[in-house]
């Protein structure tokens, strides 16, 4: 025997002997000192079952070379675990270590263990339609954990069984078996065959009775819970009366069925045949006002009530026989005696409204708006008022401005008399920053000095969130009021220009700027005034 055959010897001997907690164990030992004729040191991979963890069976196989690892399919004795499939091979018996395909490479260097790592198989339930001996009709669901059946209504292809409910499932095809309700939850530990447990629907009978008509019809048969049409009166008739329909009570008073409606079979029962005398439509044509519906009056009964209607900005003067004139019928719940069947139209006198105005603290006074329901009015201006220090806004139904907002101009149907209160917005007043004075009577040059100043108004602008800027250049006059117009008007823009630069220069690019020119008078007693006022807000 070689030193090699007598090692792999004793290697099998210790694999068998072996229980789970030693499948670990390390066979470098055993082959430290056994070398291949061609290859390295011999190592050992121990092959675990795993199938529980008491699970004892183990196999090996020893190389000295990267071989393949023996595939799963001829590993001897063969590893199995009921209703699992096997997937791949793990260093950890949990599947959480390093893993190995089935016949993948190892090198072989050093001695490994490997556990089979499993997977559930998947379970059949077959469901079959069992209406007769030899239905062959089937469908198959397959699920490895526990899952709802499938439910009866999805099955493809359809199940059914005419004449017959589908009620529960069965192991049996008698119903004599284990039950499961349509959905029920399934293990799919196991398969199992379900059968498709029937009962019969039973059948219905309609009669129909001429209810004191002449004729008759004969009676329809059908499966409770399917449909029929019901018919036509056919021949039926009742001398001075018109056919109306059926019902399920003589006197009219359970329910009632047209001719050509489906009727859903759930018993046997009589209809009787309905019976009217002639009778007039009376239509009503509320002509924008509340719709009103028809009345069917009947010869010989006692008159009927006009009915009353409504409309949003009319009055309603009664019923007429035409749209526009025609004769009065009556009015609202005045007894009228119909003599054919016909139209009633009702007619309007529109309502009068009036729209009045609240100032709200101005001076001055606006004339109420008048004119007829539908009609349309301009809202005024502000014209007519004066409130000191505010800007008219508009008008709005509410006085303190949470209501309806109109504006001056705003075109308004008249639809109810109301008040209209007048909205302010306070105006803004300028404050005066000081002058940049220029040096003569005809310059517009800025000077260093003046540029100091333009650049300390543009940082007092900017300090103060200021948005506006009005400049107001002044000249004395000593020449025409026309060049000393020009010449204040060239040195507010002179310094309008600089201080735009400036702002700028500072980050500041909303402030609206204003310019305008000044010319004053001057005597002896008023010094000559050459400067440029400057207003911010």
């Amino acid at each position: 025997m070689t030193l090699k055959t007598e090692l792999l010897s004793k290697v099998n001997l210790l694999v068998k002997i072996t229980v789970p907690l030693l499948l670990a164990v390390t066979f470098s030992s055993i082959f430290s000192n056994a070398s291949g004729a061609a290859g390295g040191t011999y190592s050992t991979v121990g092959f675990a079952e795993n199938a529980s963890p008491s699970d004892s069976v183990f196999t090996t196989e020893t190389q000295n070379t990267p071989s393949p690892l023996t595939p799963f399919s001829v590993i001897s004795p063969a590893f199995v675990k009921s209703g699992y499939s096997f997937v791949e091979w793990n260093t950890q018996p949990d599947g959480l270590g390093v893993t190995y395909a089935d016949g993948a490479t190892y090198d072989f260097t050093s001695p490994l263990t490997l556990y089979a790592v499993w997977k559930v198989n998947a379970q059949s339930v077959t469901f079959e339609e069992n209406a007769f001996t030899s239905d062959s009709v089937a469908f198959v669901q397959l699920a490895s954990t526990p899952t709802a059946l499938k439910s009866f209504a999805t099955l493809s292809p359809a199940f059914a069984n005419s004449g017959f409910d589908f009620l529960n499932w069965n192991t049996l095809p008698s119903g004599l078996g284990s039950s499961y309700s349509d959905g029920a939850i399934f293990s799919f530990s196991s398969p199992i065959v379900l059968y498709a447990i029937w009962q019969s629907i039973p059948s219905a009978t309609i009669s129909f009775s001429a209810n004191g008509g002449f004729g008759s019809i004969g009676s329809v048969s059908g499966l409770v819970g399917t449909a029929l049409n019901i018919p036509d009166p056919g021949a039926l008739t009742r001398t001075g009366y018109v056919f109306d329909g059926w019902n399920s009570q003589a006197a009219g008073s359970g329910v009632f069925y047209s001719s050509g409606q489906q009727l859903l079979l759930s018993n046997s029962e009589t209809l009787y045949a309905q019976w009217l005398p002639d009778t007039y439509t009376l239509h009503f044509d509320a002509q924008g006002g509340a719709a009103v519906s028809q009345i069917n009056y009947t010869v010989g009964q006692p008159s009927l009530t006009l009915p009353i209607t409504t409309r949003v900005g009319y009055a309603f003067t009664g019923w007429f026989s035409d749209a526009t004139s025609g004769t009065l019928i009556g009015g609202g719940g005045a007894a009228f005696y119909p003599q054919s069947s016909g139209t009633l139209y009702s007619q309007w006198q529109a309502d009068s409204v009036v729209i009045s105005f609240d100032l709200a603290g101005a001076s001055g006074s606006e004339a109420p708006l008048d004119g007829l329901f539908g009609q349309q009015v301009i809202l005024p201006s502000s014209s007519s008022m004066v409130r000191s220090g505010y800007s008219f806004v508009g008008w709005n139904t509410a006085a303190d401005g949470s209501g309806t907002a109109y504006l001056a101009g705003d075109t308004l149907p008249l639809s109810s008399s109301m008040r209209l209160s007048a909205q302010w917005k306070a105006v803004p007043t300028s404050k005066y920053f000081g002058a940049i004075a220029f040096r003569d009577n005809t310059s517009f040059t800025l000077t260093s000095k003046i540029q100091q100043q333009v650049l300390q108004l543009a940082q007092a602008v900017k300090r103060h969130g200021d948005v506006r800027v009005t400049l107001y250049g002044y000249a004395t006059k000593s020449q025409s009021a026309a060049l000393q117009y020009s010449l204040a008007r060239r040195r507010a823009l002179e310094v309008a220009k600089s201080l735009k630069v400036r702002l700028s220069a500072l980050g500041v690019h909303t402030v609206v700027i204003v310019i305008a020119g000044e010319v004053l008078k001057t005597n002896a007693k008023s010094p000559p005034r050459n400067e440029v006022e400057a207003f911010v807000r």
